[in-house]
């Protein structure tokens, strides 16, 4: 009797020890495949993080004009705006000039101005704030806005640019234009804000260093939204560089 007690202790005291080590594996395994977890986890932060960091491109208004690029000299400056304007129409020059400053202003205040705040509104591809890129006319959208009137879509500024464009015969001028048109095609159709952060780049040059270079603001006549981006120079047209920099170039490939 006193033999089978001492078996029943010793057996409870075994099954007891096997139980815990049954816990304490289970535990690793699940120590183990939380770190793995976690590890996962990090190793996707890092490669997303990798990804932000290969594409260079923070979308922050107060990095709207982040350029460490030089304007060319000058006389080059001089140059080559006496060689675009050249026997041109005076009016449709004057006209050109004014269309292309104001679709410039308009782009730079979409990213800097809260209350248009494009980086908040478009960052997302399926942000309804596309629609307003799609079409006019009165649009609603429950949740979103109320009724409104939108006045320019993306078509509108690439008429606008049209415009602009047919009232010069320099090619390297020409091709520049395309390029912030395709850009723009290239946001809405993709739902891509890059495209448009890009084609403000493009403008900004055509507007500052070439069409209306040297430029100055009259009296009675708004100041640009950001003043600090007046002096950048993004170096991203044909017609300054002699080619397209390559993240224009790729970003119309893809």
């Amino acid at each position: 009797m006193r033999r089978l007690s001492l078996f029943l202790v010793l057996g409870l005291v075994i099954i007891s020890l096997v139980g815990c080590g049954e816990i304490k594996t289970q535990e690793k395994a699940t120590t183990d495949n939380n770190k793995v977890a976690v590890e996962d986890s990090e190793k996707a932060k890092e490669s997303k993080g990798a990804t932000t960091e290969k594409v260079g491109l923070v979308l922050k208004s107060e990095k709207l004009h982040n350029s460490d690029n030089q304007p060319p000299e000058k006389s080059v400056l001089v140059k080559t705006q006496e060689e675009i304007i050249k026997d041109i129409d005076q009016a449709k020059l004057t006209e050109a000039k004014k269309t292309l400053h104001e679709i410039h202003m308009y782009f730079e205040g979409g990213f800097i101005f809260e209350s248009e705040n494009w980086i908040k509104k478009l960052s997302d591809p399926e942000s309804p704030g596309w629609v307003f890129w799609e079409r006019t006319g009165i649009i609603e959208i429950p949740g979103y806005t109320e009724k409104v009137d939108n006045q320019k879509d993306g078509d509108t500024y690439i008429e606008w640019l049209e415009d602009v464009k047919q009232a010069f015969t320099d090619e390297r001028l020409r091709d520049d234009i395309n390029t912030a048109q395709e850009l723009i095609r290239y946001a809405v159709d993709n739902h891509d804000i890059k495209g448009l952060w890009y084609a403000h780049q493009v403008l900004h040059d055509l507007d500052y260093w070439i069409l209306n270079y040297p430029i100055h603001f009259p009296k009675g006549k708004p100041a640009p939204p950001d003043w600090k981006g007046v002096d950048t120079y993004f170096g991203v047209t044909k017609t300054l560089e002699g080619s397209y920099p390559s993240k224009i170039e790729k970003l119309l490939q893809d």
